[in-house]
């Protein structure tokens, strides 16, 4: 099944397999790299869009090249991805997400302790109001 990735409104979050890695973004650009068959970003991944929209990532494929300065600006050779859907999206609740997040960052405190302005990252999680203001969290 493939789609578009201008169905998800973003900014979108991705978690990897057992949500080992968890990233946010702002568009569906990505180091050339994560195309990668090795890359643990290529295959079975989900993504949450601001909408609360979960999509059913098989693999990804390049899309686009972007231009070399907008490369250069993001310290690497980027490249607009498209998704290849193994499935359609369903609906995810915003506290489903929420204690979704809140698992992955209890496991790596240590990647995600310099996002905390001393209220403490679940309080700060507790306290967004919508889906967009939950995942701008992480970008």
């Amino acid at each position: 099944m493939e789609k578009n990735n201008n169905t998800m409104k973003e900014p979108i979050i991705l978690f990897t397999e057992k949500d080992k890695k968890m990233i946010s973004m702002n568009t569906f650009i990505a180091d050339k790299r994560i195309l990668s068959a090795k890359s643990e970003w290529n295959s079975n991944i989900q993504v949450i869009d601001s909408e609360g929209q979960q999509y059913f990532i098989q693999s990804l494929e390049q899309d686009s090249n972007l231009l070399l300065w907008e490369s250069i600006k993001s310290v690497g050779l980027m490249v607009k991805v498209k998704p290849i859907f193994s499935q359609e999206p369903k609906p995810v609740t915003f506290e489903e997400l929420k204690i979704r997040i809140k698992a992955h960052v209890s496991k790596n405190k240590r990647l995600w302790l310099p996002l905390d302005d001393g209220r403490g990252l679940d309080k700060m999680i507790d306290e967004t109001n919508t889906f967009e203001e939950l995942i701008r969290m992480f970008v």
